[in-house]
């Protein structure tokens, strides 16, 4: 009864650490990381009495609308790749003409630390795979247990990292004239889904604790 009730831990650890890896992906590849609250001009466009405003992004890629500064209607204008340089290049129509802009992203302050979840987050993903690929392996008990724990403890700092640096790279308090956080824009569902994953990520370490604890115990 011990040695099923261990291997039923090992199993739930490792449906949730699956299921962590697919909400991972999912919010690192998705563009909705940080909205728009209200109506801030980050460029002039082409056409008179317009602007273009910041509407959501990222990690890879921002959307932006085109805001008419009489009537205050939008209307959705294109997204682009954002660069190593935190700059957004992409192309619109404007009435009849296809324009191409390269514009910087805000509210994003810090590049260097954006550019950091960029690659922290290859290492999430990479270690979530790891951790999964370890979970029931054919090597001895103790081994294997102190691989998956330093692989645990590895993909979670890099969790750490990754948002940590996301929230420092888009915060700004409100003692500027440019006010961003929570002023203007909102974290949105994509970098909830993180820490949604972190958590899981979190849940699936523990159970894993119980699964080596147990069948030592054996």
């Amino acid at each position: 009864i011990i040695m099923g009730k261990n291997i039923a831990l090992g199993g739930i650890s490792g449906f949730i650490l699956f299921c962590s890896l697919v909400i991972v992906i999912v919010g690192f590849s998705t563009r909705v990381w940080l909205s728009s609250t209200q109506s801030y001009p980050v460029g002039l466009p082409v056409v008179p009495g317009t602007v273009l405003v910041t509407r959501k992004y990222g990690l890879w890629t921002a959307c932006f609308n085109t805001l008419n500064t009489a009537t205050g209607a939008e209307q959705e204008f294109g997204c682009g790749y954002i660069n190593s340089n935190c700059d957004a290049s992409f192309c619109g129509w404007l009435g009849n003409s296809l324009v191409c802009f390269t514009l910087g992203v805000q509210p994003i302050e810090n590049c260097a630390a954006f550019i950091t979840v960029r690659v922290f987050s290859v290492f999430v993903v990479i270690g979530c795979i790891a951790v999964l690929c370890l979970t029931f392996p054919a090597m001895e008990k103790k081994v294997m247990a102190g691989l998956l724990s330093a692989s645990y403890l590895a993909t979670l700092i890099c969790f750490g990292i990754v948002v940590g640096c996301f929230v420092g790279a888009v915060y700004k308090d409100n003692t500027s004239a440019n006010l961003w956080i929570p002023d203007f824009y909102e974290l949105d569902w994509s970098f909830w889904l993180i820490i949604t994953s972190f958590v899981l990520t979190f849940v699936a370490w523990i159970l894993s604790f119980g699964f080596f604890v147990g069948d030592s115990d054996n």
